[in-house]
């Protein structure tokens, strides 16, 4: 089995390494190569940040909920990075949020969506079971709540202004920052770095919360760092891409039923590799199709929607 398992995950990133090859190659010639080659490869590199931040945490926050559906973009995050840009447009202009492409301002949204995150993931620890489900509720109910303020704004702002607000409500690769890109890579790695380690206990964790606490697991500080480590990762990724829902969802179902597996060592690499090839496919197809037409999120959306009411009516039958 490990080694079909090495056979599925080559074959994973084989097929990976195809399209970013022709994301980055189609089209160039004399005259372009020198501008479009490198920047192409920063859209990759930028895509691969963002694969890894939400296949990974998906992957941890799905085995810590114990529901292979939800992902920590489920439960606000998105809604929250659209009304911190439309709050920005409502108190200080269209141009202050053009302006917002400096490292500081990014850190700031970062830091203002993972404090949310962490102050929302403490009710968790304020009993003993049935939190988890809280926590996933409360979670939805701050994302509307988040939406419906940020809808009732861009009603009161100025159309041109609400025009800029928009292009921040879908996922953008076409005007990335450098800078931004390596911030997002050291604050993805450091996350990851924390929340990596803990794969074997995680690995344990599946089996369920009894049992992992019955074999040893120190459950309440292993969901505390899991849940900081995956705040940090999807804030980071969608202050840089934007929002990309459903994603993380299509991209860890897709990586388990291909790989065969629970561990969450094979998880990173399938769920990051599979995200990539999403975004890359989405990309490439707004560009070269499209014609820019349609935003690479909403294609990839509809994808991932289609995918989750495919697990749901499957759950739904099994029950």
């Amino acid at each position: 089995m490990p080694v079909r398992r090495l056979h599925r995950a080559a074959v994973l990133i084989c097929v990976c390494l195809l399209v970013a090859a022709a994301y980055a190659l189609i089209g160039l010639n004399g005259r372009n190569i020198a501008y479009s080659l490198p920047r192409r490869l920063r859209i990759v590199l930028a895509m691969l940040v963002i694969s890894l931040a939400l296949g990974w945490s998906a992957a941890s926050f799905q085995t810590i909920t114990e529901n292979h559906i939800l992902t920590p973009s489920l439960i606000g995050l998105d809604s929250l990075y659209l009304f911190i840009q439309t709050s920005v447009v409502y108190c200080f202009g269209a141009r202050r949020l053009t302006a917002m492409n400096n490292v500081k301002d990014f850190l700031a949204t970062v830091a203002i969506m993972t404090a949310a995150a962490g102050i929302l993931h403490s009710v968790m620890f304020r009993g003993r079971r049935g939190n988890i489900h809280f926590l996933v509720m409360a979670g939805l109910v701050a994302g509307q709540l988040f939406r419906a303020m940020a809808s009732f704004m861009q009603l009161r702002i100025d159309p041109n202004e609400f025009a800029v607000a928009q292009g921040r409500m879908f996922a953008s690769f076409n005007n990335l920052n450098l800078p931004l890109t390596g911030v997002t890579a050291l604050c993805v790695g450091a996350a990851f770095i924390v929340s990596f380690p803990d794969r074997r206990r995680l690995d344990v964790l599946a089996l369920g919360r009894d049992q992992a606490v019955g074999l040893g697991v120190a459950y309440p500080g292993l969901v505390r760092r899991q849940l900081f480590a995956a705040a940090v990762m999807v804030s980071a990724a969608t202050a840089l891409g934007g929002p990309v829902t459903f994603l993380s969802v299509l991209a860890v179902n897709a990586a388990r039923r291909w790989l065969h597996t629970y561990k969450h060592a094979w998880m990173a690499v399938g769920a990051t590799v599979v995200s990539l090839i999403c975004l890359l496919a989405g990309q490439l197809a707004v560009e070269r199709i499209l014609n820019f037409n349609v935003p690479s999120n909403a294609v990839i959306n509809l994808v991932g929607g289609v995918y989750l009411l495919a697990l749901l009516l499957r759950q739904g039958r099994s029950a």
